[in-house]
């Protein structure tokens, strides 16, 4: 109802405030990028337009996060497949934790795809800023029209099994990634969703000495047990309104806590089983520690009596 008032003006605009560390340069650590000492004003931008989910800062090295949930209630969950997004970030920075092929399934969602939107939206000046961003723009809509129609194709009924094989997400998901040295430059297989139906074989994958991270993510999804509540349709949920009476907020909330409990064991089981695993690797250093100072300690006696 609003697109004719916002296709006038972007709807959400890059805020302009003054540059602080202008002129600065030598005052401030090597470390700060160049571009911020040659403009005396600076333009921010919420950082949902690069991705909905705050995840990109915990993949820094040095995070070593070893269970990540995401809970995920932005608009048309899984049209814009945040989550999948996240892959082509971990491609570009090299990321070796992170589970490829989380998120959505969606036959054109590669991580190298989304790697190279990051490289061109690179920029050191708000004007060369506002030319890349335009470009990737063109071509995510040029994207978004072939899975559209590639996802037309998907529901008509010689692809049935097909789209029954790539399986849709639950309201709780979990993925774990795996340490595993490529010499190959082709994409690595995506990891497969860990399935509860299967408590053992789940968690004996979450338990694996060469397992990394484990992503457990909560997409907010309409539920039977909370009728009158679906974020894609319903009105007062839409991503333009700011006003929620008492009884809509509620709703929304009681909806999040019936969708977590549906996946709170599946979460326990996984934060029990990485701690399991890395309770047994830290056991096993202790282990070995212990036998390096024993024959540390033999080889010193040894050498004590032999001298004397």
């Amino acid at each position: 109802d609003k697109n004719d008032d916002l296709i006038k003006i972007h709807p959400i605009e890059p805020a302009t405030i003054p540059n602080f560390v202008y002129g600065m340069k030598d005052k401030l650590p090597d470390t700060c990028p160049e571009s911020v000492f040659k403009t005396d004003h600076l333009q921010v931008m919420d950082a949902g337009m690069s991705n909905n989910l705050p995840i990109y800062p915990l993949l820094r090295p040095g995070r070593d996060v070893d269970v990540l949930i995401a809970f995920d209630a932005s608009a048309e969950v899984k049209k814009e497949n945040w989550l999948s997004v996240v892959d082509g970030y971990a491609k570009q920075r090299g990321v070796k934790s992170w589970p490829v092929g989380t998120g959505w399934p969606k036959p054109s969602a590669k991580p190298q795809e989304n790697a190279e939107l990051y490289e061109k939206a690179q920029a050191s000046t708000p004007q060369e800023a506002s030319q890349k961003i335009a470009q990737v723009q063109e071509e995510v809509k040029e994207r978004q029209e072939v899975m559209q129609r590639e996802s037309i194709k998907a529901d008509s009924p010689d692809s049935q099994a097909r789209k029954g094989e790539q399986g849709e997400l639950e309201y709780c998901n979990v993925w774990v990634g795996i340490k595993e040295e490529r010499n190959s430059t082709e994409e690595p297989p995506p990891s497969k969703r860990l399935s509860w139906e299967s408590p053992n074989d789940s968690t004996f994958r979450l338990m694996e000495p060469n397992a990394t991270m484990a992503v457990v993510y909560f997409p907010l999804l309409p539920n039977d047990k909370v009728p009158g509540v679906d974020p894609d349709h319903t009105d007062y949920l839409s991503t333009w309104n700011f006003i929620y009476n008492p009884e809509q907020i509620d709703q929304v909330v009681r909806l999040a806590r019936t969708n977590f409990k549906e996946g709170e064991e599946a979460t326990k089981r996984t934060i029990r089983a990485v701690y399991e695993r890395k309770k047994a690797a830290r056991l096993q250093q202790e282990e070995q520690w212990k036998i390096k100072w024993w024959r540390k300690k033999l080889r010193n006696e040894g050498d004590f009596f032999g001298g004397s």
